[in-house]
């Protein structure tokens, strides 16, 4: 359809250019799915798009129409002097026409083509992610090994779809993936208006280098459900599962998320806490439906540190980074403490702060903390109840060093449930990290040794002039018991194994048997 902003294709809400680097459609009459002659280069949001047309009449754009379509414009020429940002997955480069890997599920499984999340299967195969093909019909070479940055990622195709079949003494439990309706998967990755929201892997121009995004904690979706899809706990028999049927993508409640600190300063106005926000279908707006929920008013705590001093007194930090300056990581990585307070209900600050080895302090009456209900969370957090949160910093500063090196330990046993390593790829992006973080503090240990060593020649010939024996005045003190830090494979037990452990251990429940029996 011919619009102001150029051709738009209303099935997936994106506009392209029209003319010299603009789109052509498919034939008319072409059957759907029918790719386009030409894709043309992406006008994907009103920032990209002209605010008039050619003879000055308003449309809905932002951008100067000569920017976009006047003689040197980004749709009219081969290297214009201004382009819009490249928000169009599958493509690449600084004119967003160069031809990179989409995002689509287990990657169709190398038998469909991708487009913006959504898998065209070849003839035969069928499914979210192709992985499915007719009855009688033979298996065929999956197109995942021509692609080894795909390959990198997923390994191959589902060992579900392979011949001959999985074997029967797999890990379980067995999961049957059923297909939802295209909304609440595909068109949900075609909506979306950049390539790295809500996924959480992209591939990047121009050698399809792969971005794991960490920015989106909505992409825990998607992941789970590639994770599911390329598992060999998948089963194509719904008959052969031995636990209930589950669609993707779904976490149970048990495994809810921790709240976000505060969300009064987010650009996205109905995410806002401080104000109240109206539309047609809510006219009265909704804060007077949260008042007292778990997860409503989380800025007192922010409001004690500011007028406290806490910052400058005891180095207690919080806030955005206009109140605390430096590398997020880096921050939680040197604190001791980290909290993990109301908010709107879906974040990672219980993850963020046990992969950081900080000790989370959880200040969320009524919700679950991330795996509460699986780990021994009191061993590695402290759970305070909200009307203890005025004598929070009280509370903290009184902990015993004793106790902070206990839970940091337990930390060290837990922490790899927190993270996923579910694809192959990211699998060996953890390994490479963690065999360079050994090596640096290898390095560190090494020099801190040589140190140490030195200070003690000169600890010892100072003794020996003052002609007093050096050695042991005393006893060593007794050293805590603490259990040994985890530092096995970064794929066995982590956070989508968790999950199916525990979906495992609900099997007898969900049969309605007794699970003692």
């Amino acid at each position: 359809m011919k619009q102001a902003a150029g051709i738009c294709d209303d099935d997936v809400a994106i506009c392209y250019c029209d003319g010299p680097m603009g789109r052509i459609p498919a034939p008319e009459g072409s059957p759907p799915g029918t790719p386009p002659t030409r894709v043309g280069r992406p006008l994907v949001t009103f920032h990209h798009a002209p605010s008039t047309t050619w003879d000055g009449r308003p449309a809905f754009g932002e951008v100067s129409y000569d920017k976009v379509y006047g003689p040197k414009g980004y749709c009219n020429v081969t290297d214009p002097p201004w382009v819009p940002g490249c928000g169009m997955d599958g493509w690449g480069g600084r004119t967003c026409d160069t031809p990179v890997e989409a995002f689509c599920p287990g990657g169709c499984s190398g038998h469909g083509t991708c487009y913006i999340g959504w898998c065209m299967c070849d003839e035969g195969y069928y499914g979210h992610d192709c992985a499915r093909r007719k009855a009688g019909m033979p298996l065929l070479r999956s197109r995942i090994d021509d692609k080894p940055w795909v390959k990198r990622v997923l390994g191959s195709e589902p060992p579900a779809a392979i011949e001959p079949p999985p074997r029967p003494t797999r890990r379980r439990p067995l999961i049957y993936v059923y297909d939802l309706e295209p909304m609440y998967q595909a068109k949900i990755m075609q909506y979306r208006v950049t390539p790295r929201w809500c996924v959480h892997r992209t591939h990047t121009a121009p050698n399809n280098d792969t971005d794991w995004t960490d920015v989106w904690v909505y992409a825990a979706d998607t992941l789970l459900h590639e994770s599911l899809l390329i598992s060999e706990h998948r089963t194509f028999n719904p008959e052969e599962r031995l636990a209930p049927k589950y669609g993707v993508p779904s976490i149970p409640d048990s495994l809810q998320i921790g709240c976000h600190l505060s969300r009064s300063n987010t650009a996205f106005l109905p995410d806002r806490y401080d104000e109240d926000f109206t539309s047609p279908i809510q006219p009265d707006g909704f804060v007077q439906y949260i008042k007292g929920h778990p997860c409503y008013n989380p800025e007192k705590i922010y409001k004690m540190a500011k007028e406290g001093g806490w910052a400058e007194k005891h180095r207690f930090f919080i806030g955005d980074g206009e109140d605390v300056r430096g590398e997020y990581t880096e921050l939680l990585s040197r604190a001791n403490f980290c909290l993990v307070a109301p908010g709107d209900g879906w974040s990672a600050r219980m993850e963020d702060a046990v992969l950081h080895g900080c000790i989370p302090v959880i200040i969320a009456d009524g919700v679950h903390a991330v795996f509460e209900s699986l780990l021994d969370v009191d061993a590695f957090a402290l759970r305070l109840p909200q009307e203890q949160v005025p004598r929070l910093l009280e509370i903290l500063l009184a902990v015993p060093p004793k106790t902070i090196r206990s839970k940091q330990a337990h930390l060290g046993r837990v922490w790899h449930r927190f993270r996923y390593a579910s694809l192959p790829g990211l699998a060996a992006e953890l390994r490479r990290a963690g065999d360079d973080n050994r090596a640096r503090w290898a390095a560190k240990d090494a020099a801190a040794a040589a140190t140490q060593q030195r200070r003690r020649a000169l600890q010892q010939e100072g003794a020996a002039a003052a002609g007093t024996a050096a050695g042991n005045n005393g006893t060593a003190a007794g050293k805590l018991p603490l259990p040994r830090p985890y530092k096995g494979e970064p794929s066995d037990d982590d956070a989508f194994a968790t999950i199916l452990q525990w979906l495992h251990s609900r099997i007898p429940y969900a049969r309605g048997e007794d699970a003692s029996g």
